[in-house]
Formats: structure tokens, C-alpha cells, sequence
């Protein structure tokens, strides 16, 4: 992360940046480490359905070269499941301009927990463009999610 800040930082007023999740995730210890730029907080749901933000703080990358990068560490037991999205899922609106918002999916993830992962996946895409009312987004919109075994 420290080299992608340096690499893109332009010093100029237009400068281009970006937002970014990343984590390694050692599946033998469900350890993840992950590193936040500027992207919406990851989502960690327990066996036992409490959903929670993962927090590491962190600037989009190319606004500041020499920031810090902070990472924070997530141990997924057996069940665990942890959700990355774009904030173009959480960002996007309905025909009166209402927001989806982090705290929706946070529900929708929670009283989800009772489905196999893919079938909340597609549960939480129907909701989405649902929501949306079209198949067309604004903003790029993606979801990756993990569940340990």
C-alpha cells in the first residue's frame, strides 16, 4: 500500500486516486490480515450471525504518498463468514435517491445467516438491483464473500 500511495500520488490538484480492500487470509488458521484504502469497512459475521465492521482506517490510495497504512487482523473460526464490497453497492440509490447504505446490508447479511453462502450472495444481489430498480449502476458494484469451513 505504501507503494501504490507513492506510485500514484501526482502532486497536483487533479489527482487521481482510488480505493482499495486488501487481505492475505491463511485458510489453515483463518487468520486474515486486511488492509483498507478509502473502501467501505469489510463485514465479519460470526457462526452465531453477529455482524460486526472490521475497521483498519486508511486513505484511498494516491491522496497522501507517505501515509501510514494500518491493517487490522480477523481470526474466522468454522462458520465465519467475511464480506468485501465496493461502495458502489452501499452507495447506490432508488428512483427517490435513498441510499442502500453499509447498515442495510449489514441487516440483509444478518438475517441471512441461515442460507448457504451463494444462495445469500444471490439473495443479496436480487435486493440490490431491487433496490436500484435497474440493472445500470453509477458506480462499479461488487461483493466477495468468504466462509470458513
Amino acid at each position: 500500500m505504501r507503494g501504490l500511495n507513492q506510485r500514484f500520488y501526482l502532486r497536483e490538484e487533479a489527482t487521481p486516486y482510488f480505493t482499495l480492500a486488501y487481505g492475505v487470509l491463511d485458510v489453515a488458521s483463518g487468520s486474515a490480515r486486511i488492509v483498507r484504502a478509502g473502501h467501505p469497512f469489510p463485514l465479519h459475521q460470526t457462526a452465531a450471525g453477529a455482524v460486526h465492521s472490521v475497521k483498519p482506517e486508511g486513505y484511498a490510495v494516491g491522496l497522501f504518498p507517505g501515509s501510514e497504512v494500518a491493517s487490522e487482523e480477523v481470526r474466522l473460526s468454522a462458520g465465519d463468514r467475511l464480506f468485501l464490497y465496493s461502495d458502489g453497492l452501499v452507495d447506490c440509490t432508488n428512483a427517490a435517491g435513498t441510499r442502500y447504505t453499509s447498515a442495510r446490508l449489514m441487516e440483509k447479511i444478518a438475517a441471512g445467516r441461515g442460507m448457504p453462502l451463494d444462495a445469500l450472495v444471490e439473495s443479496l444481489r436480487k435486493d440490490v438491483t431491487g433496490w436500484r430498480g435497474a440493472e445500470s449502476f453509477a458506480d462499479d458494484v461488487s461483493l466477495l464473500a468468504i466462509e470458513k469451513m
